[in-house]
């Protein structure tokens, strides 16, 4: 069986204003990453979480990052070069 991985990034230049089109967002790669559809929702709203945590903070731009390989999906949140939040998934 080949390797599977997948790599997806962006950047947030406002936090706040980006709201649905994060939640779209990770809900769309998570599941294109194959995270489980009843894991989703708790994922996206922890991403959210922790955006939402940046812009209360004072951070005017935040990074979110997807990574997945054959097991698992790794999810990062960072602002200004700092790692801010991470989590891990199982993917099937």
């Amino acid at each position: 069986m080949a390797a599977y991985e997948f790599y997806f990034a962006i950047e947030l230049s406002g936090p706040a204003a980006s709201t649905d089109m994060l939640r779209e967002l990770a809900t769309r790669v998570l599941g294109q990453a194959g995270c489980s559809g009843d894991d989703v929702p708790a994922a996206v709203e922890a991403v959210e979480r922790a955006v939402a945590g940046i812009a209360a903070a004072g951070e005017p731009r935040c990074g979110v990052r997807f990574h997945a390989d054959s097991d698992r999906i790794e999810i990062v949140v960072s602002s200004a070069g700092r790692l801010l939040w991470r989590a891990v998934h199982l993917i099937a």
